[in-house]
């Protein structure tokens, strides 16, 4: 299923907060999967649930009782940072994600909420474009939070996340083609820009030499169009 596109949908489309790429299997595993799927229905009547819905309950009770103001600074500099590099984030779904905030905050047995548990917002992304772009702006946010506060970090924060060169590519190749476009206005080569600098510093940890050779000379040469590096 697609979510609607249309603007003014959009309310819609906020109440999906969070985005999770899910592909299909490679062929060759695909007999697997059948199989696994199969057994997993046979034996469904005969399953506990790992967590019940009163324990959703419980744990939804907790929100409000958790403090948002000692990250509330950050959080906004973190919205400006989003939107300035061209990820769509109304006020409506910015005040929403407070509450996915405080529930990473309550799976960690806290009652207020820290920069680590910024890691939610990996998954804001609209179109799969924007992935690696959010993920880079998400890290470097997390990677600020203090030793005291990664101590009773969620575990995803700590996630290694290493990019994926298909992924930075094809972003490369997205720019590539805007910049080929006659008459771009400035407020969008600014943006450009933003998202050039975060695929670049990305780019860098990629797991391959060869591919991180190839990004490392596709963004210099993005670099060039753009007047040079800031």
């Amino acid at each position: 299923n697609r979510l609607p596109e249309d603007d003014a949908l959009r309310a819609l489309f906020d109440r999906f907060l969070l985005r999770v790429n899910c592909e299909n299997v490679a062929a060759e595993e695909l007999p697997f999967v059948l199989e696994a799927g199969w057994r997993l229905d046979l034996l469904r009547p005969d399953r506990q649930p790992a967590i019940s819905v009163d324990d959703i309950r419980a744990i939804s009770a907790l929100l409000p009782k958790v403090a948002v103001a000692p990250i509330r600074g950050d959080y906004v500099q973190l919205i400006h940072r989003l939107r300035h590099a061209g990820i769509e984030v109304s006020d409506r779904r910015a005040v929403k994600l407070q509450r996915l905030l405080a529930a990473s905050a309550v799976l960690c047995r806290r009652l207020s909420i820290n920069t680590t548990d910024f890691w939610v917002l990996r998954y804001i992304w609209d179109v799969a474009e924007q992935r690696e772009v959010v993920a880079a702006i998400v890290n470097d946010a997390v990677s600020k939070a203090r030793e005291e506060e990664r101590a009773t970090s969620h575990p995803r924060s700590r996630g290694d996340d290493v990019p994926n060169p298909e992924h930075l590519a094809r972003d490369l190749d997205r720019i590539a083609a805007r910049l080929s476009e006659p008459s771009v206005p400035e407020s969008e080569v600014s943006c450009l820009r933003d998202q050039l600098g975060l695929i670049a510093a990305r780019a860098q940890w990629a797991p391959n030499e060869q591919q991180r050779t190839f990004l490392e000379e596709r963004v210099s040469s993005l670099w060039q169009q753009l007047g040079g590096r800031p």
